[in-house]
C-alpha cells in the first residue's frame, strides 16, 4: 500500500459572521487519508465545504479544530492548484503562462533554473497536455478547453507532490470535458501525480477516481468512502459497464439520501 501523503484528522471549520452572530459551522469532524499517486474525488451537496477542504489542503485557510498531516511533517509548498476557471494572464503567451509556474517554484525554493532548462520544461509540458503548437498564442486566442490544458500545465510545472483541482471542467462543453477527463487520467498515470479533485458530477468522480469521498450537507461529515476498483487509466467504454453503473448509482443514492441533505 502506498504511503499516506496527506491526512485530515477530525477537521472542523467555522466561519465567523460579520454581524457578530454565532459562527457558521461548515465542516465537522472530517477524517480521511490521501495516499501517494492516488486520485481521490470529493462529492456532496452544494455548500457542504468541498472547496474549503481543498483550500485547507493548499494551506490557504486553517481548520478551526483538528489537523492536517503531510508526509514529511509539514506543508512544503509542492502543491499545485487548478481552479474552475483557467485564471491565466491574458498578457502572457501560453508558454509564458506555463513558465510562470516555474518562476513561482524558483522563488519559493530559492533555486535558479537556467533559461534553457525553463524552455525545455515548458516544451515538455505543452507536449504533455497537447498544446505543443500553441505556445506563442495568448489565452484569448485559444478555446476554453485549451486554456484549462494550459492551466494544468502551469500547475504541473512545479512538479507538485499533490495536485488540487476545484471543478476544473465544469465550465466546459460536454465533448471537451470528456476529452480532458481522458487526458487528465493519462497524465496523472504517466507522472504518478496525487490528485484531490472536487466535482458535483457523480459520473465524472466515478470515472476518474480510485476512491470517492461522499460528504453530507453542512455541517459536513464523511458519509462514506467508495472504492472504484478498475485500474487507471480507463477507457471511456468503462462508463457503460455494470460495475461503473452500480458504483455511480450507489454514489447517487448517498448524495441524495435524506441524511445527506440539509434539514
Amino acid at each position: 500500500m502506498s504511503e499516506t501523503l496527506l491526512a485530515f484528522e477530525m477537521v472542523r471549520k467555522e466561519f465567523t459572521r460579520p454581524n457578530g452572530d454565532a459562527p457558521i459551522l461548515a465542516i465537522e469532524n472530517v477524517s480521511f487519508e490521501l495516499r501517494a499517486k492516488e486520485f481521490v474525488s470529493v462529492v456532496g451537496p452544494s455548500g457542504c465545504g468541498k472547496t474549503t477542504l481543498l483550500r485547507m489542503a493548499a494551506g490557504m485557510t486553517k481548520p478551526t479544530a483538528g489537523s492536517l498531516h503531510f508526509a514529511g511533517g509539514a506543508h512544503d509548498g509542492t502543491t499545485g492548484f487548478v481552479f474552475q476557471h483557467a485564471s491565466l494572464f491574458p498578457w502572457r503567451t501560453v508558454s509564458e503562462n506555463v513558465a510562470y509556474g516555474l518562476e513561482l517554484a524558483r522563488n519559493r525554493r530559492r533555486t535558479h533554473l537556467a533559461h534553457a532548462e525553463v524552455q525545455r520544461r515548458v516544451g515538455d509540458l505543452l507536449e504533455l497536455v497537447g498544446l505543443a503548437d500553441f505556445g506563442r498564442f495568448y489565452p484569448p486566442e485559444i478555446s476554453g478547453g485549451m486554456q484549462q490544458r494550459c492551466n494544468l500545465a502551469r500547475a504541473l510545472a512545479i512538479q507538485p507532490d499533490l495536485l488540487l483541482m476545484d471543478e476544473p471542467f465544469s465550465a466546459l462543453d460536454a465533448q471537451t470535458r470528456e476529452e480532458l477527463q481522458l487526458e487528465l487520467m493519462r497524465i496523472a498515470s504517466e507522472l504518478g501525480t496525487t490528485i484531490l479533485f472536487i466535482t458535483h458530477d457523480i459520473r465524472e468522480a466515478t470515472f476518474l477516481s480510485d476512491r470517492v469521498i461522499v460528504l453530507s450537507a453542512r455541517p459536513s461529515h464523511v458519509l462514506e468512502i467508495v472504492d472504484v476498483p478498475a485500474p487507471r487509466p480507463r477507457a471511456f467504454e468503462y462508463q457503460v459497464s455494470t460495475e461503473f453503473n452500480a458504483i455511480m448509482r450507489h454514489l447517487f443514492e448517498l448524495v441524495h439520501e435524506p441524511t445527506a441533505q440539509a434539514v
